[in-house]
């Protein structure tokens, strides 16, 4: 499992609206560098918001948060250089929120970003992959951009919106991994049977550190 977990491929993400982002901030600072490690095999790596890298032969840029005045807000700098990059010099922008307009929430609101938009609509990347609302949504258009919102990962065991369990076994999300091929730009959601098969809350993340350190 250790030698497994040590040959993944590095996996990039970015905040959302429910992390630590104090000790994310932390860890940016101590390393003093936009992309971090943030477990104990170097698997997984934190974007700071508002970082342009290349990714597969890929302009990559990353806004994480959501647009939330009061609550949460888009990191301003970040957001502020990302709209002062030269349009058509992204290939792919990848953010947590999602453009306004991409849906409607139980109450009947429209949900989504305005100034997500307005980013898109000057950078005019080739595709853009938002989150956020926990469903598959896409694709969209905004001028020369796909835009496909990806669903939320694990569903929770029950939803305050119905009584019955709706995810007890933490199965991951159809939906919620998409495939890009850089060669075609086609981007494809993941349905397969395997996502099933992955399920549960008790992995030993601690025991399997101890066991890394200890070799």
């Amino acid at each position: 499992m250790v030698a497994a977990l040590q040959q993944l491929p590095r996996i990039l993400f970015l905040s959302g609206n429910h992390e630590d982002h104090e000790w994310l901030g932390s860890l940016h600072d101590e390393g003093r560098a936009d992309v971090v490690p943030v477990d104990p095999f170097g698997a997984f790596h934190h974007v700071v918001c508002g970082h342009a890298m290349e990714v597969a032969g890929e302009h990559v840029a990353f806004l994480g948060l959501i647009e939330a005045p009061g609550k949460m807000d888009f990191d301003e700098a970040a957001y502020s250089r990302l709209l002062a990059t030269e349009p058509g010099t992204v290939d792919v922008l990848v953010t947590h929120d999602g453009p306004y307009g991409l849906s409607r929430s139980r109450r009947g609101d429209v949900q989504g970003s305005e100034r997500l938009s307005r980013l898109i609509e000057h950078l005019q990347p080739r595709l853009h992959v938002g989150g956020h609302y926990h469903h598959e949504n896409g694709p969209r258009r905004y001028g020369r951009t796909v835009s496909h919102a990806l669903a939320q990962l694990v569903d929770p065991k029950r939803d305050r919106w119905q009584p019955e369990p709706v995810n007890p076994h933490q199965r991951v999300t159809a939906g919620s991994i998409g495939v890009l091929d850089t060669r075609t730009y086609a981007f494809e959601y993941v349905h397969d049977d395997w996502l099933a098969d992955i399920s549960g809350d008790d992995l030993d993340l601690a025991g399997i550190a101890e066991k890394a350190r200890s070799r």
